[in-house]
């Protein structure tokens, strides 16, 4: 019995092909996880920063008052500060996000020397 081809199939073959079937399927799954794991986590990172997404902006004030002013100079400080806590969170371009970053900096220092001026401009 110990000569025949069935018995030593059975006794080297079966565990052989069980031990390759597991080594294969426990692989695969692995990865099948691994890639599972890393949608949730990138979806997970954009609602994340979709949740801390402003609302539009919307000015206080008539354009030209004060309140107005200080109202955009509020928003713009808000708006860089946004900007920065993006490039923090997500994957964007480094030179798309410094462009960005300089224009809404130039917006905010604009912004804060007209609220200088007005304050020192003498009150009608």
């Amino acid at each position: 019995m110990m000569d025949s081809p069935a018995f030593v199939f059975f006794v080297f073959g079966a565990p052989g092909i069980l031990v390759i079937g597991w080594v294969v399927g426990r692989a695969s799954g692995r990865k099948a996880a691994f890639v599972g794991v890393s949608r949730w986590l990138e979806q997970q990172r954009s609602e994340r920063v979709a949740r801390w997404e402003p609302e539009p902006f919307v000015s206080a004030g008539e354009p030209g008052t004060p309140l107005r002013l200080v109202s955009d100079y509020e928003d713009a400080i808000y708006e860089a500060a946004r900007q920065s806590a993006r490039a923090q969170w997500t994957d964007e371009d480094e030179t798309e996000h410094a462009r960005i970053a300089a224009e809404l900096h130039a917006r905010v220092r604009r912004l804060r020397a007209e609220v200088l001026a007005r304050i020192g401009e003498p009150q009608t």
